[in-house]
């Protein structure tokens, strides 16, 4: 029986997720939700941080309240690719 280790993510991780997903369509809550494996309550607080820092914006999408990434957010995940890139 082989032990799997597990780790958390940091923080930029998890914002450089929900900005990638933002990036191919805009996302609803419980979409990034369930993709990013968080709760609610994580999701809320980091949409929360995103809006504020101008990393997405919110908008309805098909009559839905969606979140799109900004030029902005773009540049944090290139930034943060980089930064994998160097790192692995």
């Amino acid at each position: 029986m082989s032990l799997t280790t597990f780790r958390n993510r940091s923080k930029h991780e998890i914002i450089y997720e929900m900005l990638s997903l933002c990036d191919f369509n805009p996302m609803i809550k419980t979409d990034l939700m369930y993709k990013t494996n968080l709760s609610f309550f994580q999701v809320q607080r980091y949409l929360t941080i995103l809006k504020h820092q101008d990393l997405v914006t919110e908008d309805t999408y098909e009559g839905r309240r969606s979140y799109i990434i900004t030029e902005k957010g773009r540049d944090y995940v290139h930034a943060f690719q980089q930064l994998l890139e160097a790192y692995n």
